[in-house]
């Protein structure tokens, strides 16, 4: 068994050893300043079919009332944890230890201000059973800011030509080839894979305050050790666009720590692989996104537009940074034309 595996056995092996027996998934939420949202994510948890489950929260230093609503939900019902960061450390770091301090067999992110269908982990987990897939990948429902649903992802009815027992790099090709998403959370993980994939990027998320793009990194992390996977044909998950803090936050700060953000998780990505396969996959990958990361950086005022771009570029190997700043000529030639001339003038 590889090392990886056993030590993702561990939290199991404890709750076995105190007489416990974990539960069959643990749902994990992140929280930070959802007040309005989270009392509704926490029902869609806690009303599962499924009841065997327990439901493991981390507070990551809020300053409203969203952790009053944890421990008022958590005194009403012991299937809830509560883990308090005491300071903002960012998303990658608050779904690290939640994910980290559970012990469910079979492991859901859920994002505080969105919602479970109440069937999903039942439905998830019988699915992971019946097939012996270490992800279970089922169907989001998209809510618009005004409230319409925005049409189903094209991804999933392709999808199922790669269900069964394949490598994890498939997997990984399935991002580019069949423009599959990588959210942690329209997903059911194998317990043991996805606490093994967090041990491993701890000291990034103890180092790094990262919000942006740690959904990418982890499902990277933790795809590349995968073995088998499956396909539920249900919609499980109630993903609301527009309510997150990064998307309510446009300001200058909050668009020059996204840019930083993208940018150490693609250094981090590109520092795992060490093969040519391995990078050439990530290139694809990565610069699937690259026309968000170029209006972001043709907003900004010129000298932020500079060295986020600069930036941006020194994450990706140099062949690779070439294509990248070619392909932003042709997006925006009077951009760039102003950053290479800038470039050469040493500003």
């Amino acid at each position: 068994m590889p090392l990886r595996k056993l030590f993702g056995l561990l939290p199991l092996v404890l709750a076995s050893v105190l007489g416990a027996a974990p539960p069959k998934v643990s749902i994990c939420v992140p929280v930070y300043n959802e007040e309005p949202y989270v009392a509704a994510a926490l029902d869609s948890a806690l009303n599962q079919t499924l009841e065997d489950i327990e439901v493991v929260c981390v507070d990551d230093g809020s300053t409203d009332g969203s952790l009053a609503i944890l421990k008022k939900y958590a005194a009403k019902d012991p299937r809830i944890r509560i883990l308090e960061n005491g300071k903002n450390r960012g998303l990658l770091y608050a779904r690290m230890r939640s994910i980290l301090a559970s012990t469910g067999e079979y492991v859901l992110c859920l994002d505080s201000d969105d919602e479970l269908f109440l069937d999903i982990a039942r439905l998830a987990y019988e699915k992971a059973k019946e097939t012996g897939a270490e992800v279970v990948f089922f169907e989001s429902e998209r809510v618009l800011p005004d409230g319409r649903l925005e049409p189903p992802a094209p991804w999933m009815p392709r999808m199922e030509n790669f269900s069964g027992r394949r490598p994890g790099s498939e997997l990984l090709d399935g991002l580019v080839e069949q423009r599959m998403t990588w959210n942690l959370c329209f997903k059911l993980w194998d317990g043991n894979l996805i606490r093994s994939a967090y041990r491993e990027l701890r000291p990034l998320a103890e180092s790094h305050h990262i919000v942006t793009a740690e959904d990418l990194l982890v499902f990277w992390q933790a795809a590349r050790w995968a073995d088998g996977y499956a396909i539920l044909p249900a919609v499980g998950y109630r993903y609301r666009l527009g309510r997150g803090l990064v998307a309510r936050d446009s300001s200058l700060d909050s668009q020059k720590k996204y840019l930083t953000d993208i940018s150490t998780v693609i250094g981090e990505i590109f520092a795992g692989e060490s093969t040519a396969a391995g990078r050439r996959r990530a290139a694809l990958v990565l610069r699937m996104g690259e026309g968000n990361v170029f209006r972001r950086v043709s907003a900004l005022p010129a000298r932020d537009g500079r060295q986020a771009f600069r930036d941006y570029l020194a994450a990706f190997p140099p062949d690779i940074a070439r294509d990248v700043e070619r392909v932003m000529e042709r997006y925006d030639p009077r951009w760039y034309g102003s950053w290479r001339a800038a470039k050469i003038l040493g500003k």
